[in-house]
């Protein structure tokens, strides 16, 4: 990626990105099969869930592939909350009733 942004380019042939979503799909259709065949009464929902969520949520998960400008995590915002979640916690959790 450090490569093409050197050179100007914005984002990535269009056929290395319709490989990294083609592989994408065939992880998630390998994901449902064995959900289906090994179905867990403990998570086996939770698995549907996540799997189901992948599929909706694809073209927001592989962002990073089509556009460098969006970042590959969001380290850096959950970085910037940290601070404030934390404050929010602390003078909010622990007041006397009195």
């Amino acid at each position: 990626m450090k490569k093409y942004i050197s050179e100007g380019n914005g984002y990535f042939e269009k056929i290395f990105i319709e490989d990294i979503q083609n592989r994408y799909d065939e992880i998630i259709n390998k994901a449902k099969k064995m959900n289906q065949k090994d179905y867990n009464t403990y998570f086996g929902q939770a698995e549907k869930s996540l799997i189901n969520r992948l599929i909706k949520y694809k073209e927001n998960y592989l962002m990073w592939v089509i556009r460098f400008d969006v970042p590959f995590c969001n380290n850096l915002s959950e970085r910037s909350l940290r601070g404030s979640k934390t404050k929010m916690k602390v003078s909010g959790q622990f007041k006397n009733i009195e």
